[in-house]
């Protein structure tokens, strides 16, 4: 089970809201991880309650989450968006994944994905999404 920093007794002080004192340190840490692009589309359900009304699935991305700021994500699932098997009891890293809709939605999904998985993708050529 994924459990928050909060949950497990630790609470971060700093501010990271967008306009908080403490934002350029969350920025720069989301904007210099490791960024890679799906070669295909993933395998796990990133439209979910949208519906077709974003348009088809475009491109998609996974970016390895800080790992200061790991425990902020929500991971809905346990199995990797790479190759669909769960990551539960092998070597895994926190993501978030980012898939773009045809009618221009992006956002950021937490995600489970096994190290393996994402090294083999390659390189996306831009930096990580930074979220909220």
């Amino acid at each position: 089970m994924n459990r928050s920093a909060e949950e497990n007794g630790v609470v971060d002080e700093k501010d990271y809201s967008l306009d908080g004192k403490d934002r350029a340190e969350w920025d720069q840490a989301w904007a210099s991880m490791p960024h890679r692009r799906l070669l295909a589309p993933p395998k796990i359900d990133v439209a979910g309650s949208l519906g077709s009304g974003c348009g088809e699935l475009v491109s998609t991305t996974i970016s390895e989450d800080p790992p200061q700021f790991s425990s902020k994500a929500w991971r809905p699932s346990e199995n990797c968006p790479v190759c669909g098997v769960s990551t539960v009891g092998m070597q895994r890293l926190p993501a978030s994944l980012h898939p773009t809709f045809a009618g221009g939605l992006s956002y950021g999904l937490g995600v489970w994905v096994h190290r393996s998985c994402f090294d083999g993708c390659p390189e996306a050529g831009e930096p990580s999404p930074i979220p909220w």
